[in-house]
């Protein structure tokens, strides 16, 4: 996979990852990220802090920052199966 990939089957935990797990991710751990189009896509964790985690989203550079209150429903765990 590579940053800004589009999640394919099986890629992806598909039940939602709980607020513990997603809080012991660290920067350069790869996830799944919900974005604005609806498109669940491969991103690098850049910078975190206890509540937000900054994702480098594309191979550009861009990035999206995810407040706590969003880990749950924007950020899934990449299926390592």
């Amino acid at each position: 996979l590579d940053i800004g990939d589009v999640v394919r089957r099986g890629d992806m935990v598909l039940e939602g990852s709980d607020q513990l797990e997603i809080g012991s991710l660290h920067i350069h751990d790869f996830a799944f990220i919900l974005r604005s189009d609806g498109l669940w896509k491969y991103a690098i964790i850049a910078d975190r802090n206890e509540d937000v985690i900054r994702f480098v989203v594309d191979t550009r550079g861009s990035h999206k920052a995810l407040s706590r209150r969003n880990w749950a429903t924007h950020i899934r765990l990449v299926n390592v199966n």
